[in-house]
């Protein structure tokens, strides 16, 4: 039986047994090949044999949108909605569309990551099937239930539909925007952090999550890496391990039913607000997880890292219970039970040594792989690491923990004082 990370994305639709004692299933089926667009009227007729289809793409996308409108109406009413271009969707845009659709059978979204949101939102609220064609491999959500709104100046994610079908015709993504290429590679080397905190929450809330899913995890940001130089020139090649890595990661969440956010992704969410250029939030991932990483590294060398509870619930419980007021100033004046601490020490220390490690290789991977970013962004990659002032990563540090979707070592640390102490 092949492991998970051995499985290409399209073979990772339906139920698999796992070693792990669970069986993971997704529920997305995937076509991802070159010109695998021939397969649209196939697929369609499957779904909905005849009737209208609500068709979302976007208003600079309409060369490339022009043979999927020909493909659909052939054989079905067509009800059209274009986004505007480089216009953040809100809640309210997306169920605006909805007043004229009354009649839609199946929602067709043609695009990347806000036109696919868009239209997993609209499935989700109609309850009919959702069939994507990705535009570029630029968004880690495209298989999530989840879409993502920009509303009263904060970022927010709804419930919305996990796709049917997903096409990725490569033929169609190849001459994508080169900040599209960006943001899918920053996406996915910022998942590093994402392990970081997946470790950390194992220990520190008792969480669980497969090791074949993070295995698979590893593997696809690890093939990403291996090909960053050549992401720039952007061939057949490098293109589809881009996107089969960003769609299984994008899978984690059907297949265990946690997401993949961490750290960077909340600060970038907060970055895509409060930075006055915009930027993919891609780039902003990009930018923002050396500089966590590098957070993380301080605090796991600092003299709080005896917070770092060892992997036994119980004395977690009571060593908390014990640093619950005034942690940091009264840090050296705690005194533990003195069997505790003997039990303790060993799996502490082992504990924090192993995340100094991770730490450490993922910042060695987030440095090597700068340059390859530089190179996708070659008109602004001279001045790359300016774009992300000081101040605003201050801000994204300090307000993430706020709208954090899930447990990270980010959250825990301000939940301690020590974000606030070394700035």
């Amino acid at each position: 039986m092949q492991s998970l990370k051995e499985l290409k994305a399209d073979q990772l639709f339906g139920e698999h047994n796992c070693n792990c004692g669970a069986k993971h299933q997704t529920k997305t089926k995937i076509v991802l090949s070159e010109n695998a667009l021939v397969k649209l009227p196939e697929i369609i007729s499957q779904i909905l044999p005849m009737g209208n289809i609500l068709y979302v793409t976007a208003e600079d996308l309409e060369k490339k949108s022009k043979e999927t409108e020909r493909i659909l109406f052939k054989t079905h009413i067509l009800n059209i909605h274009k986004l505007p271009a480089n216009v953040r969707p809100s809640i309210l845009d997306a169920t605006k569309i909805l007043e004229n659709a009354e009649e839609c059978k199946l929602v067709v979204g043609m695009g990347s990551g806000k036109v696919c949101d868009v239209a997993k939102y609209l499935g989700f609220i109609k309850n009919v099937p959702v069939v994507l064609i990705i535009s570029a491999p630029s968004s880690l959500n495209y298989l999530t239930d989840v879409s993502k709104f920009y509303n009263s100046g904060l970022v927010k994610y709804y419930v919305s539909k996990v796709p049917d079908v997903l096409i990725a015709d490569l033929s169609l993504m190849l001459n994508c925007p080169k900040n599209k290429i960006a943001g899918g590679f920053g996406k996915v080397m910022g998942c590093l952090v994402s392990l970081i905190d997946y470790k950390a929450a194992a220990v520190l809330q008792d969480t669980y999550l497969c090791e074949n899913i993070l295995e698979l995890i590893k593997d696809s940001v690890e093939k990403v890496f291996d090909v960053r130089e050549k992401l720039s020139g952007v061939s057949l090649y490098s293109l589809e391990i881009l996107t089969e890595s960003v769609l299984k990661i994008s899978l984690v969440k059907q297949l265990c039913g946690k997401n993949i956010y961490g750290a960077q992704n909340d600060a970038a969410d907060i970055l895509e607000l409060v930075t006055k250029e915009k930027r993919q939030s891609g780039e902003l991932v990009f930018l923002i997880f050396l500089k966590i990483l590098k957070l993380y590294g301080m605090f796991l060398n600092s003299e709080l890292t005896p917070l770092l509870m060892p992997p036994d619930y119980v004395k977690r419980v009571r060593m908390l219970q014990d640093l619950r007021c005034n942690l940091i100033e009264n840090l050296n004046t705690v005194q533990y039970v003195k069997q505790d601490r003997e039990l303790n020490i060993h799996k502490l220390n082992e504990y924090k040594n192993e995340l100094i490690k991770e730490v450490s290789l993922a910042q060695s991977k987030g440095e090597a792989s700068l340059a390859g970013f530089k190179r996708i962004y070659s008109d602004k990659g001279y001045s790359i690491q300016n774009y992300l002032t000081s101040s605003d990563f201050k801000t994204a540090v300090f307000l993430s923990p706020v709208i954090a979707k899930g447990f990270t070592l980010l959250s825990f640390m301000t939940e301690l004082g020590y974000i606030e102490k070394i700035f």
